[in-house]
């Protein structure tokens, strides 16, 4: 989310951010992925020792209890809130590589050709967890190494060769399920991006709404605070909207909140926030002093009338500006207080006092 010009949060997904949506799929899956890898190594464990019981059971029990012992404890480490969602995709590759450890130790120590198929497995669940290239590349390559040797060194020529198109396929596929689910988390991340920002925005001028400036203020006061500095609030009102829609349509007066929306993001600073609060209302705020309400005004009027061809309507707004030290007020208590200028300007310049 990249922030723009007279508004609080402009949405761009970015590069960082479908990143960041792929650590947080793989931290999601991990905990759940380990702990069902550790049940499946300790009943594995069990059943191949009470099912070769003469093959020297001790070596054949360790080789898949021990790495069921170590993704509990992944499991376990990774359930904590302050696990690091970034470390998600290399630890499916550490778990990827304990599971990979115990097929390959038995295949080397009894020459049980059958559990290469497992290791086969492994590689390609790796690629449909990791969601990130390098961590499944790393794996595939540490597995790849060790597998081919152990092939070569084992099995003809012929058998070599087939074990090593296997092991290809296996990789292939893990790719092909490493694409396709980054895919899928890109959309959904997108999808949940465009919803919080349709949530957060005017649909007509493209501001923040009501909801975004609240979600933003607080932010901003404390930014504020912690640079020791005041807020401000302008409470602008649309003059005479009313009017403009029943006589000319909506259409008339859309064209006129566009208008004073535009024209006051062409002309405040680039961290103030422009929000349309509802209606024909627009809040501005931000940090520092406020501007002067009579050049506000002037610069709206001055705006539309270059820009605007709204029928019966000048340009003509009321805006209340209220400055405060950060410290001394509550952002709702500001937008009051702005609010409360806006309807005392209005009154005093209707009355000839302004």
């Amino acid at each position: 989310m990249m922030p723009a010009r007279g508004s609080a949060i402009e949405f761009e997904w970015s590069r960082a951010d479908v990143d960041r949506a792929y650590d947080e799929a793989a931290a999601h899956d991990l905990p759940r992925i380990t702990s069902i890898g550790a049940g499946l190594f300790v009943l594995f464990a069990i059943v191949d020792l009470l099912t070769h019981p003469n093959d020297d059971p001790l070596f054949r029990f360790l080789s898949a209890f021990l790495p069921g012992v170590a993704f509990a404890c992944i499991a376990l480490l990774t359930r904590r809130r302050s696990f690091p969602s970034a470390w998600a995709p290399w630890c499916i590759a550490a778990a990827g590589l304990l599971a990979l450890a115990g097929p390959l130790v038995t295949v080397e120590r009894s020459r049980h050709t059958i559990d290469l198929a497992f290791c086969m497995l492994i590689i390609v669940a790796v690629g449909a967890c990791a969601y990130r290239y390098i961590p499944f590349v790393v794996t595939a390559a540490i597995a790849g190494v060790v597998y081919i040797l152990l092939a070569f060194l084992m099995a003809s020529n012929d058998a070599a060769i087939d074990w090593t198109m296997a092991y290809a396929l296996a990789i292939g596929l893990g790719a092909v399920l490493l694409a396709t689910r980054r895919r899928s988390v890109r959309e959904f991340a997108e999808a949940r991006a465009e919803l919080d920002h349709a949530a957060g925005h005017d649909a007509l001028t493209g501001l923040v709404n009501r909801h975004g400036l609240q979600t933003a203020g607080p932010t901003l006061m404390a930014l504020a605070r912690r640079d020791g500095r005041n807020v401000f609030a302008a409470f602008i009102d649309i003059d005479r909207l009313s009017e403009i829609n029943n006589q000319y349509g909506h259409g008339a007066g859309d064209e006129a909140i566009t208008t004073v929306a535009s024209a006051l993001v062409h002309s405040v600073r680039e961290a103030d926030i422009v929000s349309r609060w509802g209606g024909d209302e627009i809040v501005l705020v931000g940090i520092g002093d406020g501007p002067d309400a009579h050049r506000v005004e002037d610069a709206v009027r001055d705006f539309a009338l270059r820009n605007s061809a709204v029928p019966g309507w000048d340009g003509q707004v009321s805006v209340g500006v209220t400055t405060v030290a950060s410290t001394a007020t509550t952002f709702e208590a500001l937008i009051l207080t702005a609010d409360a200028a806006m309807y005392d300007r209005r009154g005093r310049r209707r009355s000839g006092a302004a």
